[in-house]
């Protein structure tokens, strides 16, 4: 299988190294490549934002765009208008987009699965769902919306834990739905080759944690105490329901953080 992956942070540059590692041929874009990082592939640079400027070396069997959109983080890195230039290119390819659990409203801590209510009020929320909708135009495509991405390439929450800082954002029991990035990076290389079908499913463990489960286990791994509290702003509180890709995987061994 000839795969272009879009955007190569941590996750795109798993998916690359577990395709070559099972023979298949992977070409990278990433806005500014990091010599410093070894890959088992190339990574060119390229922007997102302008796919008419993409490599088109042969034609990809699969695309996958899994680039940060920045909508989260305040910033927009184009992918709303992009994603149907993307669908477009590449008619034949299979399409995956590893999007975001984000887009869903909030549930006061009940589950929520795929045809739960989103947040189209949130510019953020809809900006994600905007990409969706540009990677959903296209014929063989799925959309993965993945939780909370767990794993050692995560430093965040170690980092406050390491900095002392123990009080978070909203209320620390509300729950926490996550995925190893391990898993998510062999379920993307699934849906690569076809499995999964079309449409939207979430990507999330099994697990029934909370934020404060979650740095409990950050802490045990650390080797101090603390003592999670919440800081009393809003945050959203659902836990996600990834039943539908469970029952299409199958008996599996999921990583926990």
């Amino acid at each position: 299988m000839n795969t272009l992956i879009l955007g190569c942070g941590d996750l795109g540059i798993l998916v690359g190294d577990l395709l070559v590692n099972q023979g298949h041929q992977v070409l990278g874009i990433r806005r500014h490549p990091d010599p410093s990082i070894q890959t088992s592939f190339p990574i060119r640079p390229g922007d997102l934002a302008d796919p008419d400027r993409l490599p088109r070396d042969g034609i990809p069997d699969a695309v996958l765009v899994c680039a940060n959109p920045g909508l989260r983080r305040g910033r927009d890195n184009g992918l709303a208008a992009a994603t149907p230039r993307i669908a477009a290119a590449f008619p034949a390819a299979r399409l995956v987009y590893t999007g975001s659990t984000a887009v869903y409203a909030d549930a006061a801590g009940t589950t929520v699965d795929e045809t739960g209510a989103v947040d189209r009020n949130d510019p953020a929320s809809a900006g994600l769902l905007a990409i969706e909708a540009g990677i959903l135009g296209h014929s063989d495509s799925l959309v993965l919306r993945v939780g909370a991405l767990v794993g050692p390439r995560r430093s965040h929450a170690r980092e406050r834990l390491a900095a002392g800082e123990t009080v978070i954002r909203g209320d620390p029991d509300r729950p926490f739905s996550y995925v190893h990035e391990a898993d998510c990076a062999e379920i993307c290389v699934r849906a690569l080759g076809g499995a999964f079908g079309r449409g939207v499913l979430n990507c999330v463990a099994p697990d029934a944690l909370s934020v404060r489960d979650y740095y409990a286990i950050l802490a045990i791994q650390a080797g101090v105490a603390v003592s999670i509290s919440g800081d009393g702003r809003p945050a959203p509180a659902r836990r996600i329901d990834g039943g539908r890709l469970h029952a299409l995987l199958g008996e599996v061994a999921w990583r926990r953080p």
